[in-house]
């Protein structure tokens, strides 16, 4: 995929997520989400807020930098408290607008970088491509637990097939973050599109999981259990992989059900 049509499809799914939030109450913006803890307005203020960090990694990577040393004194939680009462101190039309500036700087920037240029982030270094890649995964995500709230499907598109990938690339990290050790052979990956294109990778591999690309990436994204998703997973590796995968940054978590809220990345 292009760049120029990487940063299209990360506009797009902002602008769907988008379209979802216009439609939504002030009470629907206050029920709680799968999320523990968390409604809409929380979920809307975190990517905000990532988004905006986005940019500063993108601008100026000694001002990123600065800004993680401030964590050390700070810690994530504060720094997650200050996003989430900012958030609920908005109303719905207020947490649009701030997303909105936040996304539309993150983008313009993003756009006059070259996709390998290294990013500092708060774990290792990633390029922009890895980055944009991240904050689709993140905005689809995050907009499936809101959707799950108020009780709407959303329609999938073939934007799956960064996130896609993304679980494809993480494979080992899912490992590591545990503490385990990755497999020593490749999974194949065998999905088909909203469109119906099939979408392969590691042909040749002996484990296998195939399946829809929406179910691989709510099992990636842990927006719902493997028990209860239509995947095919052949091989022990395979399922060692597909009980854990996580293709998102920070420290170990569970995957959810829709109707059973546990913790977020």
């Amino acid at each position: 995929m292009s760049w120029g049509a990487l940063l299209s499809d990360v506009k797009a799914e902002f602008d769907s997520l988008d379209d979802l939030l216009s439609r939504m109450t002030e009470d629907q913006w206050d029920a709680p989400t799968p999320a523990e803890g968390w409604n809409s307005r929380d979920q809307i203020a975190h990517l905000a807020y990532f988004d905006t960090r986005a940019t500063l990694a993108g601008a100026d990577a000694d001002a990123f930098a600065a800004h993680f040393q401030t964590l050390a004194g700070q810690g994530f939680d504060l720094i997650t408290q200050q996003y989430i009462d900012k958030g609920r101190s908005l109303a719905g039309g207020g947490l649009r607008a701030w997303w909105a500036q936040a996304r539309s700087d993150m983008l313009s920037t993003f756009a006059q970088l070259d996709p390998r240029d290294r990013l500092p982030w708060y774990g290792p270094p990633m390029s922009a491509r890895s980055s944009m890649t991240a904050r689709l995964m993140e905005t689809w995500a995050h907009g499936y637990d809101i959707a799950d709230t108020i009780g709407v499907t959303p329609e999938p598109t073939d934007r799956l097939k960064s996130i896609c990938h993304l679980g494809t690339v993480t494979v080992d990290w899912s490992f590591m973050n545990r503490g385990l050790k990755p497999p020593a052979n490749p999974i194949c990956f065998r999905l088909t599109s909203p469109s119906g294109q099939k979408w392969v990778w590691n042909e040749d591999a002996a484990d296998l999981i195939e399946g829809t690309s929406l179910d691989y990436a709510l099992l990636v994204t842990q927006r719902r259990h493997l028990e209860s998703l239509d995947l095919e997973v052949s091989g022990e590796e395979a399922a060692s992989y597909a009980s854990i995968a996580q293709c998102f940054a920070g420290p170990p978590t569970e995957r959810r059900l829709a109707t059973q809220a546990t913790p977020i990345d």
